[in-house]
């Protein structure tokens, strides 16, 4: 968690959160797809699987930073969907 900034921390759980809501959405949910999002997460911020589950842990052991972090990208994902509906997307 310590190689991370507050800013790249929001951007490592906001891809995790869109990459998760893909995955979601799939009607056929099968192992390369799963893959495939850690293969991202890996490309951007160098965190394998367990890596990036170690980082979650982390994350959630420390309430304050964990209730910021959610609070946080709530209010990104808010502005993203805002600007969406802006742009009609």
């Amino acid at each position: 968690m310590d190689r991370f900034t507050y800013d790249e921390l929001l951007d490592v759980f906001a891809d995790a959160h869109t990459l998760g809501i893909v995955y979601n959405r799939q009607v056929e949910k099968d192992e390369d797809l799963k893959n495939e999002y850690f293969k991202i997460l890996e490309t951007k911020y160098g965190l394998n699987p367990s890596e990036f589950q170690q980082l979650v842990d982390e994350v959630i052991q420390n309430s304050k930073l964990y209730e910021s972090i959610y609070t946080d990208l709530k209010d990104k994902m808010d502005e993203l969907e805002r600007k969406q509906m802006e742009l009609g997307i």
